[in-house]
């Protein structure tokens, strides 16, 4: 997320120079994303553990106002890493999130490569489990297939300032 590069690093575009290989990891579906956004920052869990590890946000789960709002911030995000790469004359590694899902031993491999590492240099990690409470939770809610019949009616987020 740029905002939380720049909020926290005002440095960064200075560090995030060449010769420094950089790795543009995206998602496809915004919308999912948006969704998961949202539900990290209104339950507090981040990761696949299903431990909390910040504060619930005061939105409540499952307002997909908020949904929306995540979609905004997440394509304006998108809107600042690409400048960012543009005013730099990068050419960032891109990988889709759903690709790192499908293959991770196949993202680690293509990462590795990108930053000069020769085979047997690195290990691939094995893939992480990929369920916890809060990720059963937006599925059992529905919440992904609530948030696109709601944005069914309403312009596209990228439209939108």
């Amino acid at each position: 997320q740029w905002r939380h590069y720049v909020d926290a690093w005002p440095g960064v575009e200075g560090v995030l120079a060449p010769p420094v290989a950089l790795i543009y990891l995206r998602r496809e579906d915004v919308a999912a994303q948006a969704v998961s956004l949202h539900a990290a920052e209104a339950t507090g869990v981040w990761g696949f553990d299903g431990a909390p590890t910040t504060p619930p946000a005061p939105a409540r789960f499952g307002d997909l106002a908020a949904v929306a709002a995540c979609e905004r911030r997440l394509r304006a995000d998108d809107r600042a890493w690409r400048a960012f790469f543009a005013r730099r004359g990068a050419d960032p590694v891109a990988m889709a999130y759903e690709e790192l899902v499908r293959d991770q031993p196949g993202a680690v491999e293509r990462v590795a490569r990108a930053v000069g590492l020769a085979p047997g240099a690195y290990t691939v990690p094995p893939p992480e489990p990929r369920e916890n409470r809060a990720r059963s939770e937006v599925a059992a809610a529905g919440l992904l297939a609530d948030y696109r019949a709601y944005r069914a009616d309403r312009p596209d987020p990228s439209d939108e300032a």
